[in-house]
């Protein structure tokens, strides 16, 4: 059995992506939890006295690290795909005309988060200095597993996918591994996501958000640049929902949190 990370903290994570809270009464958040994507790769959580899911650690050795699986192919990706679909073809009459408003919004860990939450806190940044082509083989492996299941939520009806990648703290990391191993792997992740959203499903309207621990230093870092527009909303993510200007295909948001309040702008991120 693996240990537990004794110092998880779950004020890396905002309460909203930590656990399955409204966020507003037109949104339905998959999953519950922020651990499907470490289960997906064969991780086993507990929970905290606070009741917070915790992950195991799964890797000791830095050769396990090729051997990661594919997390959409994973049960628990799965599941979640799955629910997704249920939700928005319920066979329940009685529910169907309630469930078909509301906009289904998929939680997302980024790359190096996932990774990190698989390993030993001071073992991994070992690691990220004497083991960067096995962490870069599980980074890449993990990188286009969560693409692929980013892809098979938006199929199956999810419109707005919220993606933070809290352990890549640019403060923590350095900037140097920060862009090594966060950055180029989470540009990755939008230049897999991109096309695939833009050809398979250029009738919607589908807004990537990132958080601002990630899209503000990759903004002050040059990695993304931001066109801003003023708006007028109670809240960020009624702007998503509301806002009659997003285009057909992929839309990438970020600077501020998708759960503030009083929301006076959009940035839209562009990259390459």
């Amino acid at each position: 059995m693996g240990t537990i990370l004794a110092d998880f903290d779950p004020n890396a994570y905002c309460p909203g992506h930590i656990t399955g809270r409204e966020i507003h009464t037109k949104i339905i958040a998959f999953p519950q939890n922020f651990v499907t994507e470490a289960e997906s790769l064969g991780a086993k959580t507990n929970k905290t006295s606070g009741g917070f899911e915790t992950v195991r650690v799964l890797f000791n050795q830095p050769g396990e690290l090729y051997q990661l699986p594919n997390l959409a192919r994973g049960g628990k990706a799965k599941e979640v795909i799955r629910r997704i679909k249920e939700t928005l073809e319920p066979t329940d009459d009685t529910l169907a005309g309630t469930l078909r408003e509301k906009t289904v919004l998929l939680k997302v860990n980024g790359p190096y988060s996932i990774l990190a939450s698989l390993i030993e806190p001071r073992l991994f940044y070992r690691w990220l200095g004497k083991e960067r082509r096995a962490v870069h083989a599980a980074l890449e492996k993990i990188t286009t597993g969560l693409g692929e299941y980013i892809q098979g939520a938006v199929n199956a009806g999810a419109e707005i996918i919220s993606l933070a990648d809290p352990y890549a703290n640019v403060k923590i990391l350095g900037e140097k591994y920060f862009l090594e191993f966060a950055a180029c792997h989470l540009l990755d992740l939008l230049n897999f996501i991109s096309p695939a959203v833009n050809s398979a499903e250029a009738e919607k309207k589908i807004k990537l958000h990132i958080c601002p621990h990630n899209s503000v230093p990759l903004l002050e870092l040059g990695r993304l640049k931001k066109k801003e527009t003023p708006v007028e909303y109670v809240s960020y993510i009624s702007a998503l929902l509301d806002w009659p200007h997003f285009r057909k295909g992929l839309t990438i948001t970020g600077g501020e949190c998708i759960y503030s309040r009083n929301i006076k702008k959009l940035s839209f991120l562009l990259y390459n």
